[in-house]
């Protein structure tokens, strides 16, 4: 019975291995399926979804910029507070562009960043544009200085970086905040009238409130014309 016992787990090992063999047979002998190329329709559908895809993209991260351009600005609004504008602008604002936000990263302003991009996409338009220009042109100078302008144009753009990179530092620019924006103090500003206190904001609130439950009655004509008001 031991003999039959050994025999059947050789056999079960051999198995094992003629299994492993057949499926590394298999994957070599795998063809992988071949796919029915896109239509036209389905083609311009896809084109004009990444087209709307990056639209909202690009307005999100514009609003983005924008709210934290103003959001410093409308805090220093806020009774007791005021705000004091940073000295020659800061990266969100347009101004210098040696860097800024979490880490003293550095990169560009958002306008300069947005800049970037659209020069960039201007180029690739252009180059497009250009090479089905020349495939239309018969031999003659024209078409060689199409040439000439293409290659100068392929060198422009490979010394550019890459659109990734510039989507990232748009990203960047527009959505870090501005450190030097975030300047809000307490008090009134230096030479300005005194900035009005929480309390008699509450209590001008509070006046009004009092008046609208009161049953506070416009002036009429009659009232101004006897100097009541």
């Amino acid at each position: 019975m031991a003999g039959g016992g050994y025999a059947q787990a050789g056999m079960g090992a051999l198995g094992g291995t003629l299994g492993g063999i057949g499926d590394i047979i298999s994957a070599f002998s795998y063809k992988q399926p071949k796919l029915e190329q896109a239509t036209g329709m389905e083609q311009r559908l896809r084109q004009l979804t990444q087209s709307q895809l990056l639209g909202g993209g690009q307005q999100l991260l514009g609003a983005t910029a924008l709210y934290n351009q103003l959001a410093p600005i409308l805090m220093g609004q806020l009774p007791g507070m005021h705000y004091v504008p940073p000295t020659g602008g800061g990266p969100g604002m347009g101004g210098d562009t040696s860097g800024g936000g979490a880490g003293g990263a550095q990169f560009p302003s958002y306008r300069e960043a947005l800049g970037n991009m659209q020069n960039q996409t201007a180029l690739t338009q252009r180059q497009t544009a250009l090479k089905a220009q020349i495939k239309g042109m018969k031999p003659s100078p024209e078409r060689r200085q199409a040439r000439k302008d293409l290659k100068a144009l392929k060198r422009q753009i490979k010394g550019l970086p890459t659109a990734a990179q510039y989507e990232r530092q748009a990203y960047m620019a527009g959505t870090t905040p501005d450190a030097s924006m975030y300047d809000i103090r307490q008090g009134p500003p230096s030479g300005g009238p005194p900035a009005p206190s929480m309390g008699s904001s509450l209590g001008d609130i509070n006046d009004l409130l009092g008046q609208l439950q009161g049953g506070y009655q416009s002036p009429t004509l009659m009232d101004y014309y006897q100097g009541a008001y």
